[in-house]
């Protein structure tokens, strides 16, 4: 289990992308804020043991013998990537800081701009491959001068850079080999070995007494065998099984008799040291050898150039994507990683809830444009009964004016011309009054009370009027309210309540009697 690209560790490093994994740990490609520069960090996570919550990226062991085993490999990690600090030799990287975080321990060094071996087109010619093991073997002699076993040489832990320089890498695994500064009872790193490369003792997990620079001489004539062979050799038990290595095809006896007696089983039997290596195997290359190697090389480190920009485009795209998705965030210096972690971690499940509120939302608005939809055709429908209403009361009142315009013969008065302006008033006012009404039609209901109050009001005045006669000896007619004539509730004319003509004062002698009527403008 990895860290994700753009995860900061100890407020200074941002991880760019991951590289590989071992025994041991993983290895990530950073870049230090702090320098403004490339690094190389390695994570001491030991795969069979640790695992890692990915909450906050910290790095947990559950069985708890296990943790002891684990607390004393960190210990360990941490003094021997001390130590490592004070290389400065030209094959080996440097390593430039050790540090603890997320509950396990790391170790920055250089980046290298290269390429491992185990990349490089296989089987290589002799020539090739002495130039690149003369520059090992000064890198290991330095490593042993200081007490130090590497315990993990193979072609992927060496790199190739742009001016062909052999860089050993990894020390992760390494071990102090005498007793000063470390137990003498301690275990080696069994979980660090890599099959076909690691002797016996380190595979049957030996004490550290049983380990020395032996060991890596074993691992180093491994690499030689897979650079100039092309494949892996078989594990130490498969040869000791099989009582010998199988051979290698078209090398000179020199190579051939140190491959033998570095990867011989019993390490009784083994080259012991660099030195004695270098014995083995003759003369160091020569300037012809040189040449000729350099040469090979060229097209070699052309085709990984390109190969490199290609993986170091992918890996910008990589942490491009990530960066869109959340992942990588810029972020000052100062800010703490573990709140960044929590960030990207609860990131999730703030989009989950923003989806929610967003689905629940949406619900809201469809039942809500459901009920405006049933409110408009409701109002809709009012409208057009009421619409339908007022144009069957305007039809009614209409016809009731036709009816009323039509006033039937018999009760139609002669009148003499005595009052003509009075009976001018009276007709304008009738217009006036029809007029209206066309203008307000009422309902029959209240066509009925009106009519009915008109009525009681006139029937209150004629009496009045009747008890108290005018001057003049005229007798007085109860006229109904022309006003009131027109009854549309009915569509029927309203009648005149005239007395009997033949009853009327000096009117039965003189037919051509006077009628006095009452004052128009007083009803």
């Amino acid at each position: 289990m990895q860290l994700h690209t753009g995860t900061i560790i100890d407020r200074r490093y941002k991880i760019l992308r991951y590289i590989s994994s071992g025994g041991f740990g993983n290895t990530y490609e950073a870049y230090d804020m702090r320098l403004n520069t490339r690094v190389a960090i390695k994570e001491l996570f030991m795969a069979s043991i640790c695992n890692r919550n990915t909450s906050n990226n910290t790095v947990v062991v559950s069985v708890p013998n296990n943790k002891t085993t684990f607390e004393s490999h960190k210990r360990k990690f941490i003094k021997e990537a001390r130590r490592l600090c004070g290389f400065t030799h030209t094959n080996i990287v440097r390593v430039t800081d050790v540090f603890e975080s997320n509950g396990t321990a790391y170790y920055v060094m250089d980046y290298i701009d290269g390429c491992p071996l185990s990349q490089f087109p296989k089987p290589m010619s002799e020539s090739v491959a002495r130039l690149y093991l003369e520059q090992i073997l000064n890198a290991l002699e330095h490593v042993h001068n200081h007490n130090i076993l590497h315990l993990d040489i193979k072609p992927g832990n060496i790199m190739i850079d742009d001016n062909n320089n052999a860089i050993l890498i990894d020390f992760g695994a390494s071990k102090v080999f005498d007793s000063e500064g470390d137990s003498k009872n301690d275990t080696s790193s069994s979980l660090a070995y890599t099959p076909g490369y690691a002797p016996l003792e380190q595979i049957q997990n030996k004490s550290i007494n049983d380990i020395g620079p032996f060991s890596d001489i074993y691992a180093l004539g491994a690499t030689l065998y897979t650079l100039l062979k092309g494949e892996r050799p078989p594990g130490a038990l498969e040869i000791l099984e099989s009582g010998s290595l199988p051979p290698i095809e078209g090398v000179s006896p020199s190579i051939k008799k140190v491959i033998e007696q570095s990867m011989t089983v019993t390490r009784n039997n083994r080259i012991a040291s660099i030195a004695e290596f270098r014995k083995v195997l003759g003369c160091v290359i020569t300037e012809e050898q040189r040449t000729q190697a350099n040469n090979e090389t060229k097209e070699i480190q052309t085709e990984i150039r390109n190969r490199r920009k290609e993986n170091e485009q992918r890996s910008k795209e990589l942490s491009d994507a990530n960066a869109i998705k959340g992942h990588e965030i810029e972020t000052p210096e100062e800010q703490i990683n573990e709140t960044l972690i929590d960030n990207s971690n609860n990131k999730k499940e703030s989009q989950d809830k923003t989806d929610i509120k967003n689905k629940l939302y949406w619900g809201i608005g469809i039942i809500a444009l459901i009920i405006a939809v049933i409110l408009i055709v409701i109002i809709s429908s009012s409208n057009n009964s009421s619409e339908t209403q007022n144009i069957v009361s305007d039809t009614a009142t209409v016809d009731s004016s036709k009816v009323t315009s039509k006033p039937d013969s018999s009760q139609i008065i002669k009148e003499e011309p005595v009052k003509e302006n009075t009976t001018t008033k009276t007709v304008q006012k009738n217009e006036k009054t029809k007029e209206t009404k066309k203008a307000t039609p009422k309902t029959k209901s209240e066509a009925k009370k009106t009519t009915t109050k008109s009525d009681t009001k006139q029937q209150e005045k004629s009496q009045q009027k009747s008890t108290s006669p005018k001057q003049g000896g005229g007798l007085d007619l109860n006229l109904p309210d022309i006003d009131k004539m027109g009854n549309s509730s009915t569509g029927k004319p309203r009648t005149l309540n005239l007395p009997d003509i033949d009853q009327m004062e000096n009117t039965s002698q003189k037919p051509g009697g006077k009628v006095n009527l009452p004052n128009l403008e007083d009803m």
